[in-house]
């Protein structure tokens, strides 16, 4: 009990200085308005401090306000007047601008990270999408005029938008909603939108005649012309079949993008992030990787002959069936990579290969985990059968210790609690909470039991008690019974 207390007492400041964190209404009404009242500008960080998680700021008028390096997560600004305002290096991420007069608005250096902007105007902001700019949704919003060369715009939604005048030159659009959005005069050279959602085909022509990449066609005439793709984002871009030879991808955020059966002869990877790409059956000979990050990618059946991964990252890579002949993985950092069927004479040898990526033993170590998860629904169930047995002879057992009855029903409801929380808590983050919990109050059963059994032993019992011995060594196993089972669901549902 002691330990439980001394580790609230530990986290008690952490959690109390979060919800702290949030200005009250009150008192940021007030002040606003004094400030105003006075012809000033709020000077907000400089009253509150720049730590404002959580804060609402909804419907005041915040014009020119500086917001410099502030935490402003999970904040509203919902109706706000932000005309002009600086939010220079500030992170801000899970924010809502929903309505918000954002003119003017100085985001440069800004981390935005699963923000809404729905219904905002944006116009003559600078700065937006610049830096970091994950799963952003700015849904009827008004961003015309906007310089949003460079920038990666994957994974946002524009849909309604009025993105009309535009600059979006050698930014990456894949997976990018633009359903119904407003696209009239936009700057659109080499701008990446083959994967892109909500473009009708009039659309996809007409930015592809400005010189935007909207086709597969267009993406290998763009190679032809000798475009260069380096150092751009283009994660999740479908590029199969595609004939990319010689194409330089150098620096290139290429995550989970698709290359099967592309033709990648002398193709540049270096120093490019590839977790989750996908080579299968791609043409690969001469291909350079060096440096690259290559995290879970796919090479089953590639053609790497005369490859170079000098210096690469293989964390948990596939190269089954793969040609590697000659293919350099020096200096490489390899680590469960699967190289068991691999062909060729690479160097080192894929037997050292095999053998410094620790992949065969990792493999060894799954199928006993794999039987195991299977055999678990079975021993939890044949655990719990076996303790509701235990506890009917028990139940007529006048000699027991005064404890074992309240340990009984503490396993039972242990383990109806672990079914009624799984339900509750299935798919989410704390899916494992509920086992955890189970697993704990099963082994505590099972020691306190252990506990009870010698001691009546050595106060002169004569035999031990097999029904209570039984209860106590199978209260563990049903809650990891039911924890198997829901694992196994969610593996399926994945």
């Amino acid at each position: 009990m002691r330990w439980i207390l001394f580790f609230l007492l530990l986290i008690a400041p952490l959690v109390s200085d979060r919800a702290a964190a949030a200005i009250p209404r009150a008192d940021l009404e007030r002040f606003v308005k004094t400030e105003r009242s006075a012809g000033r500008e709020p000077q907000i960080t400089k009253h509150f401090g720049t730590d404002l998680w959580g804060t609402d700021f909804s419907k005041l008028n915040l014009a020119g306000v500086d917001f410099q390096n502030a935490d402003l997560g999970d904040c509203k600004f919902h109706g706000t007047d932000l005309r002009k305002a600086v939010f220079n290096g500030a992170h801000i991420y899970y924010a809502e601008f929903i309505d918000a007069d954002l003119r003017g608005a100085d985001f440069v250096g800004c981390r935005l990270d699963r923000c809404k902007f729905d219904q905002s105007d944006l116009r003559e902001s600078t700065g937006f999408g610049i830096d970091v700019f994950m799963g952003v949704s700015a849904k009827g919003a008004n961003l015309s005029g906007l310089n949003m060369s460079r920038c990666d715009l994957s994974e946002i939604d524009f849909t309604d938008a009025d993105l009309s005048g535009c600059v979006f030159s050698y930014a990456d659009g894949s997976g990018t909603n633009f359903t119904n959005a407003k696209l009239d005069q936009v700057e659109v050279k080499e701008f990446f939108v083959i994967n892109a959602t909500g473009l009708t085909q009039a659309q996809r022509d007409t930015m592809e005649q400005a010189g935007a990449i909207a086709s597969p066609a267009a993406m290998e005439a763009a190679v032809r012309r000798g475009v260069s793709f380096t150092g751009r984002s283009l994660s999740s871009a479908q590029l199969s079949g595609l004939d990319l030879r010689g194409t330089d991808f150098s620096g290139c955020d290429l995550s989970s993008a698709n290359f099967k059966n592309a033709k990648l002869q002398e193709a540049k990877f270096d120093n490019s992030k590839l977790s989750y790409a996908y080579f299968n059956d791609a043409q690969l000979a001469e291909s350079s990787f060096i440096n690259a990050e290559v995290y879970s990618a796919q090479f089953i059946n590639a053609e790497l002959s005369n490859a170079n991964f000098d210096g690469a990252k293989l964390y948990s890579a596939n190269f089954d069936h793969a040609n590697l002949n000659r293919a350099n993985f020096r200096n490489a950092e390899i680590d469960l990579t699967n190289f068991e069927k691999a062909t060729g004479t690479p160097s080192p040898r894929l037997e050292i290969l095999r053998e410094q990526s620790g992949y065969r033993s990792h493999q060894i170590r799954q199928t006993v985990l794999e039987a195991l998860m299977k055999l678990a629904p079975f021993i939890g169930g044949i655990a719990f059968v076996t303790m509701i047995i235990a506890a009917s002879s028990m139940r007529r057992n006048t000699e027991l210790h005064q404890w074992t009855k309240p340990l009984i029903v503490i396993a039972f409801l242990g383990i109806g609690l672990t079914g009624f929380l799984s339900m509750i808590l299935f798919n989410s983050s704390s899916a494992g909470l509920p086992f955890l919990a189970s697993l704990c109050v099963g082994l505590l059963v099972c020691l306190v039991g252990i506990f009870l059994g010698i001691y009546r032993l050595s106060q002169g019992q004569r035999k031990p008690n097999w029904a209570s011995i039984a209860f106590f060594a199978a209260a563990p196993f049903p809650g990891l019974g039911i924890a198997a089972v829901v694992v196994m669901i969610l593996a399926g549902m994945g």
